[in-house]
């Protein structure tokens, strides 16, 4: 009975993570001038998918370090 309740509240967290990694995502690329607005992230995400993994691990530097600190944060608790 308690492991409905268990899978229940991971699936929220995990959507709460996918959530925050969608706007911090969002953020830095809006920052680096990278996009113009929403329209202009949702067009060019398949492009943004290489950035973001560039920037995640350190091989592009961002002007922000604070949100490269919440992105990692993020990664990790999204994936353990």
């Amino acid at each position: 009975m308690h492991s409905h309740y268990i899978f229940g509240i991971l699936m929220i967290s995990y959507v709460f993570a996918m959530l925050f990694n969608f706007i911090i995502s969002y953020k830095i690329f809006k920052e680096e001038k990278l996009i113009n607005g929403f329209f202009d992230f949702l067009l060019k995400s398949s492009y943004l998918n290489f950035k973001y993994f560039n920037i995640l691990f350190g091989k592009e530097k961002i002007s922000n370090i604070f949100y490269l600190k919440l992105l990692r944060i993020n990664l990790a608790l999204g994936v353990f």
